[in-house]
């Protein structure tokens, strides 16, 4: 039940942050979507489908993120800029980088999706694959950096 309870809260409070409004209609459908959502995980992780085990840090570097989410918009909108101003080819590229694993599946499950967000949500690059037997990742970045993450 705290499993359930937690989801529900979670996603409740996140509901009514994306809303930015409070309204009792959508207040209840966000009770009603945040109970179902709940639900559905509850039973996922009963059936022992899916794992996530991250450790906390993995986390630490996250600080990062806003900084680079303003600074890769930045480098977006200039390549934007040089395209339709300037008649630029927009020269994007594709990358591999070192990626280890953890011996625990459920840890790897973890690694794998905290470095995927945390890699493709600034605009300029998103992880592509990852490689579990040749422990890489593959990268596409819309203007190259020499930069490694």
């Amino acid at each position: 039940m705290r499993f359930w309870l937690g989801w529900f809260v979670a996603l409740n409070i996140l509901w009514l942050a994306l809303i930015s409004a409070f309204d009792v209609a959508e207040t209840v459908l966000g009770l009603g979507a945040s109970a179902v959502a709940a639900s559905a995980a509850t039973v996922v992780r009963r059936q022992r489908f899916v794992t996530f085990r991250p450790r906390a840090r993995w986390l630490i570097d996250s600080w990062r993120l806003p900084g680079e989410i303003v600074r890769d918009t930045l480098v977006v909108f200039g390549v934007l800029w040089r395209r339709l101003v300037r008649g630029e080819r927009i020269q994007g590229r594709f990358r591999t980088e070192p990626f280890r694993l953890a011996r625990d599946h459920r840890r790897q499950a973890a690694r794998r999706a905290v470095y995927t967000i945390g890699t493709s949500i600034p605009p300029n690059a998103y992880v592509v694959g990852i490689d579990e037997d040749e422990h890489t990742v593959l990268l596409h970045e819309l203007a190259p950096s020499r930069r490694r993450r």
